[in-house]
């Protein structure tokens, strides 16, 4: 984190190395940086500029200083998620996917850790990068691999076979929110359902899960703002307010 000479306003900083310079790992970071400044989106996390370091051969990615991330306020005992901001929350997340996928970029790395959500309760898709679900969803048959002949396939398949376990792992959900689970997470794409599906689906369309990000996310309380007091008071002077949002 650090905090904006100019504007004043605190900005989140991401720390690219420059250790390895052979022209693969540069293209990579080069292809990240493009991705990144493609994509705008509510709720995909925007890429506000680049900061290159004085005295070290690093770069530095900006982007707007979120709040919160949902595995804080998840494990948070204090808050407890009503059914309509979960649709509100899943509808966000489908929707930053959404145009995501509009611009052929997979994230393939979503879990709760890279979901940012600031005080007006928006989400932010953040960290792109890559991950495996195999543990999950079970990992591809030899049929599987062969119908789709997929180049350097040895490279992707686990050592050993999981069984798909989501009933099992999500057996409490209701009924159409384990569906709506099961076909956005097929390992087959012919059987997977698109985020676009999805938020023309029945679960999703109703008007509880389209409510305005500001009335389903106004759900954190003095605890929060006790917690950025303390964390962040050496960047802030007395007359800076603290931007939290009271019920």
């Amino acid at each position: 984190m650090a905090k904006d000479m100019l504007t004043g306003k605190l900005v989140a900083l991401k720390k690219v190395r420059f250790d390895n310079l052979e022209p693969e790992s540069i293209k990579f970071m080069a292809r990240e940086i493009l991705i990144l400044w493609r994509l705008d989106h509510p709720n995909v996390v925007k890429l506000e500029g680049l900061v290159t370091s004085r005295m070290f051969y690093s770069l530095y990615l900006v982007f707007p200083y979120i709040e919160h991330y949902l595995a804080g306020l998840a494990t948070s005992p204090d808050i407890k998620f009503t059914e309509s901001q979960v649709k509100c929350y899943i509808h966000q997340l489908l929707s930053g996917l959404e145009h995501c996928h509009n611009w052929h970029v997979l994230h393939r790395v979503i879990k709760v850790s890279n979901l940012l959500i600031d005080n007006d309760g928006v989400i932010k898709i953040a960290d792109f990068g890559l991950a495996s679900i195999y543990k999950l969803c079970n990992s591809p048959s030899d049929e599987y691999w062969r119908k789709y002949k997929l180049p350097n396939a040895t490279l992707f398949k686990p050592r050993e076979p999981y069984k798909r376990c989501i009933k099992v792992t999500f057996k409490n959900f209701p009924s159409p929110s384990l569906h709506l689970i099961e076909t956005l997470l097929a390992i087959d794409p012919i059987e997977r359902l698109t985020v676009t599906a999805a938020l023309q689906g029945e679960l999703l369309s109703l008007p509880s899960s389209n409510k305005a990000p500001h009335d389903c996310g106004k759900i954190y309380g003095n605890y929060y703002k006790q917690q950025r007091q303390h964390r962040y008071s050496s960047l802030l002077t007395p007359e800076t307010p603290i931007p939290c949002k009271e019920e």
